[in-house]
């Protein structure tokens, strides 16, 4: 389980790192980012449905906790798609600057 966490937080560093050209792989980006959230969500409502806790980076984690676990990650997953939205804002801003413009580097 803790490969699969460490594996989540690398994939989510490289893809808020990624250069976005288009509007659809950032949507795309921003749907798979909450889809795995919502796929551990309903992973976990299911299996708290029979019991009072679940285990979870090898501790027992109760239904409270788990709530509270799953709203801190939508809020990172808020503030990764706030980052790739800035981040493709600013690669358009840049490219559209006409190529007679553009100082010389």
């Amino acid at each position: 389980m803790i490969f699969f966490v460490i594996g989540v937080l690398v994939f989510l560093i490289i893809i808020v790192f990624r250069k976005y050209k288009s509007i659809y792989s950032v949507i795309i980006t921003i749907a798979i980012i909450t889809g795995i959230t919502s796929s551990v969500l309903i992973w976990g409502l299911t299996k708290l449905s029979g019991q009072s806790e679940i285990q979870f980076f090898y501790a027992g984690i109760g239904k409270s906790e788990f709530y509270h676990l799953i709203a801190a990650w939508y809020g990172m997953d808020l503030l990764c798609a706030v980052t790739i939205i800035k981040r493709y804002r600013e690669y358009k801003k840049i490219n559209s600057i006409p190529r007679d413009d553009r100082p010389l580097s």
